[in-house]
């Protein structure tokens, strides 16, 4: 099974100079649900190559418990992301 799974590479919140991207969690739980049934999971993205990641969304209040699991999400030597 194949999933292509796109993400943003937008990375500021209009003109107000703070940093946005994607969600950390919205991307690792479907990911690695993906990755545990055996799919070759690729990463897309408007301009391609390694995503913004949005800083809020690794603040402690913000965890669950599969936030541990993400932190390997880009391991050096992955595919980063194809551009769409």
């Amino acid at each position: 099974m194949k999933v292509l799974m796109a993400i943003t590479s937008h990375d500021q919140l209009g003109n107000t100079g703070r940093k946005t991207g994607f969600w950390l969690e919205e991307l690792a739980a479907p990911f690695y649900v993906f990755k545990d049934a055996g799919a070759d999971v690729t990463l897309a993205s408007p301009k391609g190559g390694r995503p913004p990641l949005d800083p809020k969304s690794q603040e402690p209040k913000f965890r669950t418990c599969g936030f541990r699991r993400s932190r390997p999400l880009f391991p050096k030597g992955s595919r980063p992301p194809i551009p769409i």
